[in-house]
This record gives structure tokens, C-alpha cells and sequence, in this order.
């Protein structure tokens, strides 16, 4: 079972490229979060260390997906908005 539902998210990411970016982006931050709840890990961090360098999404566009994250109640926005966490 666990093999069909992994077969429908990557069918509807090739459908929906922004689910895979958000996907990566939510991965990357839980993995590499601090234990600490003050604190978060540095969008332009994310950016640099989760995606090669021709495939790297603007700084804009991850600042965008953190807001579009936050106002779904999925991430936190720290330090003006500069950081964040997965909830």
C-alpha cells in the first residue's frame, strides 16, 4: 500500500511541479531544523543546500511559498521572516 500512495504524490508532482517544491522545501527544513523552538533555519540556507545550483528556485519565490505555508498553518515564521519551521 505504502508503494501506491508514493506512486500517486510523484504522479501528481509531475502534474504540479509547485507540489514538489513544496515537498523539498518542507523535507529539507524538517531535517534540518534545530531542536530549539525559538529558533528556525535561514530561508536563504534552504535555498542554497537543498537544490543544485541550475535548478535553485529564487529567494522571492521560497519567501512567497514560506507565507503561503504559514498561512496554512504547516510552517512558522521566525525572525521577521527571515527563518522558519515546520510545525
Amino acid at each position: 500500500m505504502a508503494g501506491k500512495v508514493t506512486g500517486v504524490q510523484l504522479h501528481e508532482q509531475a502534474r504540479n511541479p509547485q507540489l514538489a517544491l513544496i515537498e523539498q522545501f518542507m523535507t529539507y527544513v524538517k531535517r534540518k531544523q534545530p531542536v530549539s523552538t525559538k529558533k528556525g533555519i535561514l530561508i536563504s540556507k534552504v535555498r542554497a543546500e537543498a537544490w543544485e545550483a541550475k535548478a535553485r528556485p529564487s529567494l522571492q519565490e521560497l519567501k512567497e511559498l514560506a507565507q503561503r505555508l504559514f498561512a496554512q498553518g504547516k510552517m512558522q515564521l521566525l525572525n521577521k521572516g527571515k527563518e522558519v519551521r515546520v510545525v
